[in-house]
């Protein structure tokens, strides 16, 4: 009976000991911001909110809102950055892009063409090289014409996926499209000043042609090669 004792006894020191190490060592492996982190984040919120404050205060209050992330997007666009402010919604990522130029103006250049051209001009930006002219190009139809649409660049027609649960009819339909584009739908491209660039706009296929100069002035135009496509709908 002694000895039987002893070993409960054993096993409930021993139970409260691993749950203890068990319960520490969850503890340790989830990701927390220390404190001075966490205050740097806020420093830095809020210096871009009040870069906005004058022009968009819904937005500034946006960026304030704690449950917002705003991380560095791409690499510096001459004198100027952007940044990308985040939050998840019930049903959404509602994401907005702000460019500031050397710490001292702040646009908002989601959906905005002009506001995105108008902080490229104040950057003063030098596009020597067809690579950095289709990155501009990249940044420009993803932030700026985009906006809350879905806008998906592509380089071959194989990363267009179809809707599930297609009947015979419409998968046969589908695979008519991608033989029909197989040999349309090219990787971005530039060839001077013009850069071409497929991509899926809401439900559409289309062909986005847009004219960059060294400077960052940019025209484009879109055409809608095929509407409708037989593919999963834009949230």
């Amino acid at each position: 009976m002694m000895k039987l004792l002893v070993i409960l006894f054993a096993s409930l020191i021993l139970g409260d000991s691993c749950g203890q190490t068990t319960a520490a060592t969850e503890k340790l492996e989830r990701p927390m911001e220390t404190p001075a982190k966490e205050s740097k984040i806020v420093m830095e919120k809020e210096v871009l909110a009040n870069l906005l404050e004058p022009t968009n205060k819904s937005i500034a209050d946006f960026v304030r809102d704690p449950a917002t992330k705003m991380d560095a997007y791409g690499p510096s666009v001459g004198k100027g950055s952007i940044y990308r402010i985040s939050k998840f919604a019930p049903t959404r990522r509602i994401i907005h892009y702000v460019g500031v130029i050397q710490d001292a103006e702040a646009l908002v250049l989601s959906g905005d063409p002009d506001e995105f051209a108008k902080f490229i001009e104040r950057s003063n930006v030098s596009l020597l090289r067809p690579e950095d002219r289709l990155g501009l190009g990249k940044e420009f139809l993803t932030i700026a014409v985009a906006g809350a649409q879905r806008l998906q660049i592509i380089e071959s027609v194989d990363s267009i996926k179809p809707r599930p649960g297609l009947d015979d009819a419409r998968s046969a339909q589908f695979q008519a499209f991608v033989a029909k584009y197989t040999s349309i739908v090219k990787p971005p491209s530039c060839s001077g000043e013009t850069c071409s660039y497929f991509a899926i706009a809401g439900q559409d296929l289309a062909l986005f042609e847009l004219k960059i100069s060294t400077s960052g002035e940019i025209t484009f135009e879109k055409k809608v090669l095929e509407k409708e496509l037989l593919i999963p709908y834009a949230m």
